[in-house]
């Protein structure tokens, strides 16, 4: 998906939008309630847009984009955990690192630095109990 065709998805699907929207504002209990129904209602499209977005210069999209991979059952696509770890392990961001950590651990491809990551979140209230789930914890 290009950014084209993107933009088409975002125009023809207003509660994917909508969830975009929200996440980029940081909004995010409204997209945690909601991602599963939202992402459901056409999830190819939505997995493509996360392709797409999982390197935007906007954490809370990157957030939103390893957020998607992270519901997802099953295989993650082709190329996706390499990018997936290159966000764990980048130097920006906070949450978008933590998602991405949760999607790889989720998904069976965990490393000293997956562990690690999900370690750093143990303390934080928004997120320690998913912390805890992930590192079997709980």
């Amino acid at each position: 998906m290009n950014s084209q065709q993107a933009r088409r998805f975002l125009e023809e699907n207003p509660s994917f939008s909508f969830l975009v929207d929200c996440a980029a504002a940081s909004q995010w209990q409204y997209v945690d309630e909601n991602l599963d129904r939202v992402v459901c209602e056409d999830p190819q499209p939505a997995i493509a847009w996360a392709i797409e977005s999982l390197e935007s210069p906007n954490e809370d999209l990157r957030n939103l984009a390893a957020s998607i991979f992270e519901m997802l059952n099953g295989e993650l696509p082709e190329g996706i955990p390499e990018r997936l770890d290159r966000l764990v392990n980048a130097r920006i961001g906070k949450y978008d690192r933590f998602r991405a950590a949760c999607a790889l651990e989720k998904h069976g491809h965990t490393s000293p630095i997956v562990t690690a990551r999900l370690n750093e979140f143990l303390d934080d209230p928004r997120v320690a109990l998913i912390a805890r789930k992930y590192l079997g914890l709980d």
